[in-house]
């Protein structure tokens, strides 16, 4: 049985919060599943929550929470169920039907953690792009420190053996708090499994990083100041593979977009 905690932080603001609840519902029927979602939120917002998400578990996220990241480690450590996985989605951001594939091969797989393909998604939760995704994490932090970011967390899974090694997300980052925990989960040589399809969505609302823009970049070179850095050639190889994996995908942004990063889109 696989014994799967999601977790949704929320401001309680979001417009998209019940299709992020609902997303996530649609799981719960699986076999060999026991699904529990928390969504934490500020306590002045706990009903409001409730009423939106009546088959979740509301917590309010208490004096000491000082990020998104506070919040979702409070909700880990809150739960009194014997999870063996976890993963997180934010409050306008959704799930996709294969996540599912994705939980019926991790139950065989036994990996330390698991992801798939994620879409950039409209307001209208309509596709813009597929997000170039690296296959192989041994080569995220390669990407990193080469100033490109190869991964995005919606529909990851991580187990909790790696978790608890890792003792959850340094809440001292705001905003990059992921990216810190993916490479030093990187740095321990888990083991993955890849879903070769899209399994979540992540939604572009427009100008979403601008106002953070700076705490952003000053927390994301922090985080690569840590980083051992590879050798070239090991560069040079993650570079060819993850271009290659990834061709069609940036075409398709080329046509969309021009030759802007994700980056500079989000801010617009």
């Amino acid at each position: 049985m696989l014994h799967l905690l999601v977790v949704t932080p929320t401001l309680g603001e979001s417009e998209f919060f019940t299709q992020t609840v609902d997303s996530v519902n649609r799981f719960r029927v699986l076999k060999d599943l026991n699904l529990t979602h928390v969504v934490v939120c500020p306590e002045s917002k706990i009903r409001e929550m409730a009423l939106q998400a009546p088959s979740a578990t509301i917590l309010g996220e208490g004096p000491d929470c000082r990020s998104m990241y506070s919040a979702i480690n409070m909700a880990v450590k809150s739960s009194d169920l014997p999870w063996t996985h976890f993963t997180y989605i934010n409050d306008d951001d959704f799930l996709l039907p294969d996540f599912g594939l994705l939980l019926a091969n991790l139950y065989h797989k036994k990996a330390d953690f698991s992801y798939g393909l994620v879409d950039l998604v409209g307001d209208d939760g309509n596709l813009i792009y597929p997000i170039p995704i690296v296959r192989n994490p041994n080569h995220i932090i390669d990407l990193y420190s080469l100033g490109i970011s190869p991964f995005t967390q919606q529909g990851t899974v991580v187990g909790r053996s790696l978790y608890e090694k890792l003792e959850c997300f340094d809440d001292a980052f705001k905003y990059a708090g992921d990216m810190d925990f993916w490479c030093r989960a990187c740095q321990m040589n888990p083991t993955y499994y890849f879903e070769n399809k899209s399994v979540a969505a992540f939604r572009a609302t427009g100008g979403q990083l601008s106002s953070h823009r700076t705490h952003f970049n000053s927390e994301i070179n922090e985080i690569r100041s840590r980083l051992t850095k590879p050798s070239k050639l090991r560069s040079i190889h993650a570079l060819c593979l993850f271009y290659g994996m990834n061709g069609l995908r940036y075409l398709r942004r080329i046509l969309l977009t021009g030759f802007k990063r994700s980056y500079t889109y989000l801010n617009e």
